[in-house]
């Protein structure tokens, strides 16, 4: 299984970082997934997913750990952006 391009990480982390700024910091992990696509039963693809998380200082004085994930294919392209409360 191949791995994530580092230019592709960097383009997720960007993302991150503009949408959320209180993730400023926070260090990626990259995961894969293989999946097949419905009615191509030779067409195996991969999808990545970038996860950071933080726990980030609440006014109130407490603290919430936040997650972020950004799912991309093979090419970069952000498929998903999905985060915790």
């Amino acid at each position: 299984m191949t791995t994530l391009d580092k230019r592709h990480v960097a383009k997720a982390r960007k993302l991150v970082f503009d949408k959320f700024p209180e993730m400023a910091g926070a260090k990626p992990s990259v995961g894969a997934k293989r999946f097949q696509s419905k009615g191509c039963e030779d067409s195996v693809k991969t999808r990545y997913v970038v996860t950071f998380q933080k726990d980030i200082s609440l006014p109130e004085g407490g603290e919430l750990r936040r997650l972020v994930r950004v799912t991309m294919d093979g090419d970069g392209e952000v498929i998903r952006l999905t985060s915790s409360k």
